[in-house]
């Protein structure tokens, strides 16, 4: 085979590759319990203004997907970040964007099923999760957060509970708790 026709072979099964993980991904999400949605730079910069997250805060992202929020609370906001997914392509994903942005050390991404872990600690939560999720949620973080601990809530909100602030960016809604508006 000429060196023209390897590269050639090489890129359409890289691109083969791509595809069937991407196909891979998008239906194993469905397995996992939800799709992934990304949220946008503006979306995640205007969650954590909304918390006033500070340097040396911990942030915890609940189905942290590819890690945009996770890294932008480290990388603008000086914050510790931790995010949690079930997914594990979104996981690696995340790290490398995190060791690309040069934030490496200042996150940190794992695998966890948000139903049947012990959350850590952390100062703010921020939440991209489908109504039946955000309820299922619910009572781990009153289970397991501070009771003055902040939750921001990307396009979601918690069933019977009245956000503290409302904020509308890109068209998307974000709702500001603390943890102990959730046990009521």
């Amino acid at each position: 085979m000429s060196g023209v026709m390897t590269w050639i072979f090489l890129g359409g099964m890289g691109v083969l590759a791509l595809v069937l993980f991407l196909y891979a991904s998008f239906g194993l999400m469905f397995v996992f319990g939800a799709p992934w949605v990304p949220t946008s730079k503006k979306v995640a910069r205007a969650m954590l203004k909304l918390a006033k997250v500070k340097k040396g805060d911990r942030v915890l992202d609940l189905g942290c997907g590819n890690g945009v929020i996770s890294i932008l609370a480290a990388k603008e906001f000086g914050a510790k970040s931790t995010g949690l997914d079930i997914h594990p392509g979104l996981i690696w994903w995340a790290r490398w964007r995190a060791w690309i942005g040069g934030v490496k050390t200042r996150t940190q991404f794992k695998r966890a099923n948000l139903l049947k872990i012990t959350l850590p600690k952390a100062d703010i939560v921020t939440v991209y999760l489908l109504e039946g999720l955000m309820g299922s949620v619910r009572p781990i973080l009153v289970r397991d957060l501070d009771p003055k601990t902040c939750i921001v809530s990307h396009g979601f909100e918690f069933d019977g509970v009245q956000a503290r602030q409302e904020l509308s960016k890109q068209g998307k809604t974000v709702y500001l708790y603390k943890v102990k508006d959730l046990k009521k």
